[in-house]
């Protein structure tokens, strides 16, 4: 799989630039090898259907994920820090919206199901641990649907505490 990533300079619409990455995928169709303009690549591993590990190659640095009864309970950059999730009871129809941020979705490839099986429910609490620090970041998370049963909104309220005592609230609303 080809996926080209064309990024523009909001602030100077004329700069813009283009990205190839190459993907190559098991055959459930997730990701096991991206590799990027520079051959820099990144590998993934599963057990189940579920992301397990993320390795890039540019680094030392290694990514895993925990699950358990469906749903991803951590995730963690080995040695320096770790997120928690909890789980509401709710899920949503037709498709369940993955809001653990593997990465950051990572070009969102996980919220269109190239990194493997998504959560089964909807996350409540999120709470990113840096090792060796005071530095936390809480997200909590809650639900609007519309009749169907999709998502409507999201609520997040986001504190962050240690070094940094900020905290924000804020609502994503989809439209389908």
């Amino acid at each position: 799989m080809t996926i080209t990533y064309k990024q523009t300079d909001y602030t100077e619409p004329d700069r813009s630039y283009t990205e190839i990455y190459i993907c190559e995928q098991n055959t459930d169709g997730y990701i096991e090898k991206e590799t990027d303009p520079n051959n820099d690549y990144t590998t993934y591993s599963y057990k189940n259907g579920y992301l397990q590990n993320q390795q890039p190659s540019y680094s030392n640095q290694q990514y895993t994920y925990n699950w358990n009864n469906g749903n991803l309970v951590s995730y963690s950059a080995v040695g320096e820090w770790t997120t928690t999730i909890t789980y509401s009871q709710s899920t949503a129809t037709p498709i369940n919206l993955d809001l653990n941020f593997v990465n950051e979705y990572r070009w969102s490839y996980h919220f269109w199901g190239l990194l493997g099986k998504k959560s089964k429910n909807l996350p409540q609490k999120s709470v990113l641990k840096h090792k060796d620090s005071a530095n936390t970041l809480t997200n909590t998370y809650q639900y609007e649907f519309n009749s169907n049963k999709t998502i409507s909104k999201v609520l997040v309220s986001e504190v962050q505490t240690g070094d940094y005592n900020e905290s924000r609230n804020y609502s994503i609303k989809f439209v389908y």
